[in-house]
């Protein structure tokens, strides 16, 4: 269980439910915990060095699986790897990817920085991962080079926080590619950015989303709308929303419609989405005008979410093609309302093939290559199938034998032949747990080591000793979660005692 990050207590907890109770199972929980210490005790400073022998050893078993690694000074310094699944993954759907880097991880401080995307069933999915210890322009260059060196072409999209040296290293390095900014760490620093009146207020919040993720609107009418906004509730003076305002380019919807984002969505992750479904009265043709120089072509009109404006469809009957002024298809790749209803017009029954794209199709992964699981080195996948199977024949025997008794026992006297026969007969209790524990972690422990483990070191973000900087609603958050206590100072119940109390006179 200790592959599956699986804690020593529900670890003990488990096995003793599968196997009928504590008192059957045998131990104590202590004895789990005493494992994973004995565990990391056999690791010791050779993390660095095992994970590369590990990823090593998977790019010589595990088909097309990249892995990268950089060292400064013997120590890892950085690392990227994705595997055939991933690279499947980014072939199909990386048209839009994500480039996260606000996650930090284990006891080195070490940013993980992954790529992700959005699939057929617009749910998350990773193209690979990285971990680095600055996060500077030059290791997002690298980390960038070993993308590009792993999957060949750039995206079309790519999405990034506010991070100057993110922006850097994807200007040079991905110059063809889009850069965006990502929407949903934008909209997080909102209530912070503005007092506390017009972040609570439901009329500023209600008129700030419908015009940020309105996909249907121009640049100009999302302009004049800004402004109405921000002169309605006497915001010129802020600076945030008007060095917001400069940048709308790189995040408002309104500027990027032409270019296929493939529906990306805002999610834990950190990745950007655009609900453009419409709530509102269903579309219904209102008028139908032939075009004079285009015979072939006509045009439809409809009614909008925006008010006061009209959607127009153009069909070329000639070629059967279909293009709305809302864009939707264009912006996501699938059809909008407004094209369904001149197709009902014309009483279409299927929808054209140009319209359906590979990426929406149900079966566009294969699913054997889903249920695929890589270990690192053939002999090591024939020992843990090996073991599954024999899980698996004993379970069944065991289901099969329940309803008779003596054959259950009989069964049992069987199992204990062979368990006298194999395990007692084994060699010391030391060489076994090491065997134990080089299988667990997949590779040999190594008698030298060329990689030390990286150095601790502060972040963009964090205080001392690596954490990060909490923001003040954070801390009151934390601080109203706290128990109350009473203060001997005010005599009232609160976050606070009488050393610290605010009514307590200050002495000069």
């Amino acid at each position: 269980m200790s592959k599956n990050n699986v804690g020593a207590k529900k670890a003990y907890r488990l096995m003793c439910g599968l196997q009928g109770g504590c008192s059957v199972r045998g131990g104590l929980a202590i004895d789990y915990k005493n494992c994973a210490r004995n565990l990391n005790c056999f690791i010791g400073g050779s993390d660095a060095q095992l994970i590369v022998n590990i990823m090593e050893e998977r790019v010589k078993y595990a088909p097309n699986f990249s892995f990268e690694f950089r060292v400064e000074e013997k120590r890892l310094f950085s690392m990227f790897w994705a595997d055939e699944t991933s690279k499947y993954n980014y072939k199909e759907f990386g048209d839009a990817v994500s480039f996260d880097a606000t996650y930090q991880t284990n006891r080195y401080n070490m940013v993980f920085v992954p790529f992700t995307g959005i699939d057929n069933h617009k749910r998350c999915v990773t193209f690979g991962a990285g971990l680095l210890t600055r996060e500077d322009t030059d290791s997002y260059k690298w980390l960038l080079k070993c993308f590009l060196k792993a999957f060949g072409s750039p995206p079309k999209i790519i999405m990034s926080d506010q991070d100057p040296a993110i922006k850097k290293a994807v200007d040079e390095l991905l110059p063809l590619s889009s850069h965006r900014l990502c929407m949903w760490h934008i909209t997080t620093k909102l209530p912070k950015k503005l007092t506390w009146e017009i972040a609570n207020n439901s009329d500023f919040k209600k008129r700030f989303n419908n015009l940020i993720w309105n996909a249907k609107i121009n640049e100009v009418e999302f302009e004049a709308g800004w402004d109405n906004m921000i002169t309605e509730f006497h915001l010129e003076d802020n600076t945030w929303l008007r060095k917001m305002f400069g940048l709308r380019r790189l995040w408002i919807p309104a500027f990027f419609k032409n270019v296929p984002l493939s529906v990306v969505t805002d999610s834990s992750d950190g990745v950007d989405m655009f609900d453009v479904l419409e709530r509102k009265k269903s579309v219904s043709t209102r008028t139908k005008e032939v075009v004079p120089d285009q015979p072939e072509e006509e045009e439809y009109h409809f009614d909008s979410l925006v008010k006061d404006k009209d959607f127009k469809v153009t069909h070329n009957k000639s070629e059967g093609s279909f293009m709305c002024t809302c864009m939707h298809f264009e912006h996501v790749g699938v059809l909008c309302r407004h094209i369904f209803s001149v197709m009902r017009y014309y009483n279409l029954e299927k929808i054209p093939e140009r319209y359906i794209l590979k990426r929406w199709c149900r079966d566009i992964i294969p699913p054997e290559l889903l249920r695929r699981r890589f270990k690192n080195s053939q002999m090591n996948g024939k020992v843990n199938q090996a073991a599954i199977d024999i899980f698996s024949t004993v379970d069944r025997c065991v289901s099969f034998l329940s309803h008779d008794p003596v054959k259950l026992h009989e069964y049992l006297e069987e199992i204990n032949k062979l368990k006298m026969k194999y395990c007692l007969s084994s060699s010391s209790d030391n060489l076994v747990n090491m065997n134990h524990f080089e299988q667990i972690i997949g590779v040999t422990l190594p008698k030298e080591r060329e990689i030390e483990n990286p150095s601790i070191i502060n972040n963009k973000g964090s205080g001392t000793h690596g954490k990060r900087l909490k923001s003040k609603k954070e801390m009151l958050t934390n601080q109203c979660h706290k128990p109350k206590r009473m203060c001997n100072s005010c005599k009232q119940k609160v976050n606070h005692d009488k050393r610290n109390c605010p009514l307590k006179a200050k002495v000069v």
